[in-house]
């Protein structure tokens, strides 16, 4: 009874997500903005936090990971690794505002990306909004990713970012019911919040995971994130 109630969210319920992913877009923006070489993981993250705080929000998580050879560290908290000329750097942001949670993460390059990096970046954001505008009530989680497969195999796409799934419900924890994966075959409904995260891992290049978070009304899905979807070269 209590995930029936929670799994799908009202319209104030909505609004709340909806603040937390425009303070996390200002985080984001700030960020990158001011990070450079010669600061570390945990100087880009005291950026962020600043921001959030300044904008009425709070810090759920942060995850990063930067540097060749560094880039399985998908769950890696923020380390005092100094950051080269040329890094590439992924962050996956939480924020939380009265209680609801936004989770999603962007990437920027300390220089000029190579082109690899930026025809993969180009690739999951493509897919990733391909699946968003794709999604509608009455499907379920596992069509979704079905989707995902279909749509990465069509585009020579190659998955490696192993969380056994491509997204998960979000609300009042930053991981909720229901989960975008194959083994999930909840029915999608309106107001159901969740995300959408397929991706790989490219040890030489970065990780390629551009998450977005939305919300399915009737007629589809509507983003509760606003961060820019650019690679950010500086």
């Amino acid at each position: 009874l209590i995930w029936d109630l929670r799994i799908r969210k009202g319209e104030p319920e909505i609004a709340l997500h909806k603040e937390s992913g425009r303070i996390a877009a200002a985080a984001f923006e700030r960020c990158f903005s001011q990070v450079r070489p010669g600061m570390t993981e945990a100087d880009a993250t005291r950026i962020l936090g600043e921001a959030i705080a300044e904008e009425g929000g709070r810090v759920g998580f942060f995850i990063v990971t930067s540097g060749k050879g560094f880039f399985d560290r998908v769950a890696g908290l923020p380390r005092d690794r100094v950051l080269q000329p040329g890094d590439f750097l992924w962050i996956d942001l939480g924020v939380v505002y009265r209680g609801y949670w936004t989770d999603h993460c962007r990437a920027t390059v300390l220089g000029t990306a190579s082109q690899g990096q930026r025809d993969n970046w180009r690739a999951i954001t493509a897919l990733t909004r391909a699946t968003v505008d794709q999604c509608r009530p009455g499907q379920t989680a596992a069509e979704v990713v079905s989707f995902i497969e279909a749509e990465g195999r069509r585009m020579g796409l190659t998955f490696s970012f192993a969380a056994g799934r491509s997204g998960h419900g979000i609300g009042l924890m930053s991981t909720e019911p229901p989960h975008i994966a194959l083994y999930d075959h909840t029915v999608l409904d309106t107001g159901m919040a969740f995300s959408i995260e397929p991706g790989w891992i490219d040890q030489d290049l970065g990780v390629f995971v551009a998450e977005e978070n939305i919300v399915l009304r009737p007629g589809g899905a509507d983003m509760l994130t606003v961060t820019s979807r650019e690679l950010v070269e500086q």
